[in-house]
């Protein structure tokens, strides 16, 4: 695919929520000591408690390629990807996937998809013509940078809870389903959202 016939892929821009005042001190505060505010194009998901959960990411940083376009930033999820990889669930969901290997390579193009319908025609272009192999890493990858190849591979699972948020046909949604049945906390004490004056 040529950046001259790309502009029709603009309708797999999902949509983003309006920013909201507060919302860069939470990210800040949510996505860690290595987050970078300047790959933030919007919030994808929050929870109930109007905190971000899911971000859209910029598909470069610093010049250079970052193919996560979801980013998972609810420490209560954070949490439970982190205790079910401790299971194996990376593994699991590339067993659950096998079946499903013609619509994970397709879901991994539409990740490539949308990825380059969030930049200007022009970066396009330059990518396409003077770094080909940045061009490539964009276009080829789905979730996290993976190549889509014959047998299904899952680089993490904060990646695919996060595009499941936001994309629901997620080939391994029902595993997902069954394995994060819970997508935000009882009560804000666990995040920013209960903060409140007399927190330390």
């Amino acid at each position: 695919m040529t950046p001259e016939n790309f502009h029709r892929w603009g309708l797999f821009r999902p949509f983003f929520g309006p920013w909201r005042e507060g919302d860069g001190e939470a990210l800040r505060l949510l996505g860690g000591e290595g987050f970078d505010g300047d790959l933030v194009l919007g919030i994808s998901c929050r929870c109930a408690f109007g905190v971000p959960q899911v971000i859209g990411c910029a598909p470069l940083r610093r010049g250079r390629p970052f193919p996560t376009n979801w980013w998972l930033v609810c420490p209560f999820l954070r949490e439970a990807c982190a205790r079910e990889e401790e299971r194996g669930g990376v593994r699991s969901l590339e067993d659950h996937l096998k079946p499903w290997a013609k619509e994970w390579r397709e879901y991994a193009r539409r990740h490539a998809r949308w990825r380059l319908a969030c930049l200007s025609p022009s970066t396009m272009r330059f990518l396409y013509r003077r770094r080909p192999g940045f061009w490539r890493a964009l276009e080829g990858t789905g979730p996290g940078g993976i190549v889509p190849t014959e047998t299904p591979r899952v680089k993490c699972l904060h990646l695919q809870l996060a595009s499941w948020m936001v994309w629901p046909d997620h080939p391994g949604a029902s595993w997902l389903a069954e394995k994060f049945p819970r997508l935000r906390c009882d009560a804000p004490q666990g995040c920013i959202a209960g903060r409140g004056e007399n927190d330390g």
